[in-house]
């Protein structure tokens, strides 16, 4: 009678920890496809932009100054890389 009480609790926590793992793997699922569905969503077309020199105009001396290194309605160019011949003045 012992060995058969033992034997039902042990399969009855074995149960209720697999049928808990099951819930667990679910819910985790649900929320990330809820987090998923959220960032795609989210997303936004990002439209190419073109420079204008007015967009200099009011800022800072040093700012003005690079106006002759970008040339008008060229389009905004991230992460490029660029080079310098000579020396620069600061001041």
């Amino acid at each position: 009678m012992r060995i058969k009480l033992i034997v039902i609790i042990t399969i009855s926590t074995i149960v209720l920890f697999g049928m808990a793992s099951l819930y667990g793997r679910y819910q985790w699922q649900l929320e990330t496809d809820r987090l998923h569905a959220q960032l795609t969503n989210g997303r936004q077309t990002i439209n190419p932009k073109t420079y204008d020199s007015k967009e200099l105009e009011g800022l800072p001396t040093p700012v003005q100054r690079f106006s002759c290194c970008i040339e008008g309605g060229s389009t905004d160019r991230h992460g490029g890389q660029s080079r310098s011949a000579g020396t620069n003045k600061y001041e």
